[in-house]
């Protein structure tokens, strides 16, 4: 007979005492569940009441690397973990989070923009209080590893601008929604050079880009003969007039051209135009109308010492360019000198101001100072001084007349040059009816008060305007350059020569004749102020892709760089060969990855940076103070800026 089998009789074969009985495997397993909660207390009464204090208790709160530039505090958590609130005063514990105080002591941390209203504040330590920078950690988050700080999200730069409504302390300059760098989410560029609605250029010279490029040839014909920092910036990167393309010199075939430098290593800009570089082999000045001396392309007030010397110089250059011819009817040499203004200007425009030039130095003339230490014997002053007064006009004019008395009248006192004729013509009188002995006495008495007045002596004013309206032999400066002031006055730099004028001292009275300013920087141009732009980056791109508008732009006025849309030129074939006219966009390569194809990096700190370097200061401390936590800067007195 089979044996029955029920659950209960199943079940009466299991001991149901052995949980009574010990067993080494469940006392390990209280043991474990005691160790694992202890474990967790102590954990937290470490991390939290202890402040993990030392290097293991830092360490294990380090999620991740610090960038290179903190490397030095990698071991030392509490040079930014310093236990401050967001007010900078000490909490006397270890803190996760990272207070604003404790990167203000190696960053100064410039404000955004004056006029926001969110994550900023006031350092009321300085004086005047200043604004700077606040909540860092919400865009430079560390332990991202070696290379992630300042690689801000653009949902940080989004959270304010896609809408400022209420987010700055004044209405804004800025448009108010910036969502993506598209052509409907991006403004245009160039906010700053916009005048009456129109984007214009503000250097003040005049620069004919299309002119240029069809005059000049070889290498001078290139955009980097003149927009490049290199003194053989043709030989590393050339644009090509019949080819349209980089390439080598020779016309080679188009290689890699070699990064455009601008002296900082960065090779994001090119360097100004300048003058002896780029523009005195074609407008050279030339020198000063039949003289040696240079004309200097400086200030007019270092113009003005280059005259000074020209006038005083004993070997009178100016005869070479306007020859005192002997005769009764020679015109006077300032009336000379104006004619040869007159006939010389560079522009029918400038005919009124060389007119308001020679009518002052008609009225009120300068001279240069010749002192005169000899007196004339009493008998040959009265005797010359009637022969004076019978020249006729024609050959002593009313000036010269006055000028000619004073020295007869025995004066010590400087007197102006006289013309040959007039001092030939007294000459003459002096030893009239006298002889011998007593005619070569005569003649030594009139000579050692004459003898240095021998020359006439143009006026500066005259010469000045020359250089500024005419300079038939080089360059006058109002080929490039528009002048402002009176340049009929009398400047401090001819104070010492006799006029019946004297230079003005009234605050009221017009500024000193000179170039208007161009504008033009002595480093390299940023055009853009609120972005940032690296020609190397772009160095593979053809010039006249981008600046399009320099094959035609008569003025400088003209903004020749492009907007964030442009009509530009493309290339047609792969062999870079042919351009064709196109309207080009910054959009085509700086995109998010789409359909098309991975698109170069369109984020925001591509192109724009977040603090305002220029309310900066330098810090006080150093990084080994930092490190030893000793002689720490003191933290900064804050307060919230005001809302909008």
């Amino acid at each position: 007979m089979a044996r029955q089998r029920t659950q209960k009789t199943i079940s009466a074969r299991i001991d149901r005492t052995y949980i009574k009985r010990p067993s080494p495997w469940r006392r390990m397993r209280r043991s474990i569940i005691f160790m694992a909660v202890a474990g967790a207390i102590l954990f937290v009464a470490f991390t939290t009441v202890g402040g993990g204090q030392g290097d293991w208790g830092e360490w294990i709160h380090n999620p991740g690397r610090l960038t290179f530039s903190h490397a030095s505090f990698e071991n030392n958590c509490a040079a930014c973990h310093d236990g401050c609130d967001q007010q900078g005063k000490p909490t006397g514990k270890f803190s996760l989070a990272v207070s604003d105080s404790a990167c203000l002591k190696c960053h100064d941390a410039g404000v955004h923009n004056a006029n926001q209203a969110t994550q900023v504040m006031v350092d009321m330590s300085r004086h005047p209080p200043e604004q700077r920078s606040a909540d860092c950690a919400s865009c430079h988050v560390e332990h991202r590893g070696q290379t992630a700080l300042i690689s801000a999200s653009d949902l940080q730069c989004l959270s304010c601008h896609s809408d400022l409504t209420g987010k700055t302390m004044r209405p804004p300059q800025t448009p108010l929604h910036v969502t993506a760098f598209t052509l409907d989410g991006h403004p245009h560029f160039g906010r700053s050079l916009m005048k009456d609605g129109k984007v214009v250029n503000p250097t003040n010279l005049r620069f004919n880009h299309k002119k240029h490029m069809g005059l000049l040839t070889g290498a001078q014909q290139q955009c980097t003969f003149c927009h490049d920092p290199d003194p053989d910036a043709a030989k590393s990167m050339v644009w090509e007039v019949g080819k349209s393309a980089f390439s080598e010199p020779g016309g080679s075939a188009a290689a890699a051209p070699q990064p455009l430098q601008d002296g900082t290593g960065r090779h994001r800009s090119l360097t100004q135009v300048n003058y002896a570089r780029n523009c005195e082999g074609c407008h050279a000045l030339d020198k000063l109308p039949g003289s040696d001396i240079p004309i200097p392309h400086e200030d007019l007030s270092l113009v003005r010492q280059a005259i000074l010397a020209y006038v005083t110089d004993a070997g009178a250059p100016w005869q070479k360019f306007v020859p005192d011819k002997t005769g009764a009817k020679e015109k006077p040499l300032n009336d000379r000198f104006a004619a040869k203004l007159s006939e010389s200007l560079f522009s029918p425009d400038y005919s009124d101001a060389a007119a308001a030039v020679t009518a002052a130095v008609k009225s009120s003339p300068i001279y240069t100072a010749i002192p005169t230490d000899s007196k004339l014997p009493a008998d040959l002053a009265t005797k010359l001084s009637a022969a004076a007064a019978k020249l006729p006009t024609s050959v002593l004019p009313a000036a010269d007349r006055a000028r000619v008395q004073a020295v007869i009248a025995a004066t010590t006192q400087p007197a102006g040059h006289l013309r040959p004729l007039i001092i030939a013509r007294l000459r003459a009188a002096a030893v009239a009816g006298t002889s011998g002995a007593a005619k070569q006495k005569t003649l030594d008495e009139f000579d050692a008060v004459f003898a240095r007045l021998n020359q006439d002596t143009p006026d500066p004013r005259l010469v000045e305007a020359y250089v500024v309206y005419a300079n038939a032999l080089g360059a006058s400066c109002v080929k490039c350059h528009d002048v402002q002031g009176d340049a009929t006055a009398i400047p401090s730099e001819w104070a010492a020569l006799p006029a019946k004028t004297a230079p003005s001292a009234d605050a009221a009275a017009p500024p000193p004749f000179c170039t208007v300013p161009t504008g033009i920087p002595a480093g390299p141009r940023q055009w853009y102020t609120a972005s940032e732009f690296s020609h190397d980056a772009h160095r593979r791109m053809d010039c006249v892709e981008c600046h399009t508008a320099a094959l035609t732009s008569e003025k400088t006025s003209d903004v020749l760089s492009p907007d964030i849309q442009w009509q530009g030129l493309a290339f047609t074939d792969a062999a870079r060969t042919t351009m064709v006219p196109a309207t080009r966009s910054c959009t085509e390569c700086h995109h998010a990855d789409n359909s098309d194809g991975a698109g170069a990096a369109a984020n925001c700190t591509e192109c724009h940076t977040y603090h305002d370097r220029s309310h900066e200061h330098p810090t006080t401390s150093t990084p080994a103070e930092v490190l030893s936590g000793k002689a720490l800067p003191a933290a900064p007195k804050q307060v919230a800026a005001a809302g909008p």
